[in-house]
């Protein structure tokens, strides 16, 4: 190596020199590049934390239709089965009150078939005492007619009708 292949104090700073402004050039791309970068992904996180927090909006909606479902569906249900046991006791009282009534109109149709009984055999006496009465008035009906001819009014103003 010769003294001209040497390279002297200046020449050395001024190499470190551009070195250190191409290093410092390079880190600062770098530093931006990695700050564009995160703000990249940083926009990206905060596009998926948006729809995340609109699909958690539209889960809690549906769970509160769901819970309001659930409730309307637990009333309706009270509500019918309030009403069955009603119908139920209503059944049972109607089904307690039927026996009495079922031996009563028991009894009313045995009554019924007496006093039918009792009619039919009234109605045959007044037929046979009809009989015997028309059988009686035909022998007693020509005297009495005949002594109504023969008879004279005992006053000239009464007249036979």
């Amino acid at each position: 190596m010769s003294m001209t292949d040497i390279p002297t104090f200046e020449s050395l700073a001024q190499r470190i020199s551009e070195s250190n402004r191409r290093a410092l050039a390079r880190t600062i791309l770098l530093s931006l590049a990695t700050i564009v970068i995160a703000g990249l992904f940083l926009l990206s996180l905060l596009r998926d934390l948006d729809r995340a927090n609109d699909q958690l909006k539209a889960a809690r909606t549906d769970a509160a239709t769901a819970i309001a479902a659930r409730d309307k569906a637990q009333a309706d249900q009270k509500t019918a089965t309030d009403a069955q046991k009603t119908a139920t006791d209503a059944l049972a009282a109607a089904q307690d009150a039927l026996k009495p009534s079922q031996d009563a109109l028991a009894g009313a149709r045995a009554a019924l078939k007496a006093e039918t009984d009792k009619t039919a055999e009234l109605q045959a006496t007044i037929t046979t005492l009809q009989g015997q009465l028309a059988g009686a008035k035909k022998p007693t009906e020509a005297p009495i007619a005949d002594a109504a001819k023969k008879a004279k009014p005992a006053h000239p103003a009464a007249k036979a009708p």
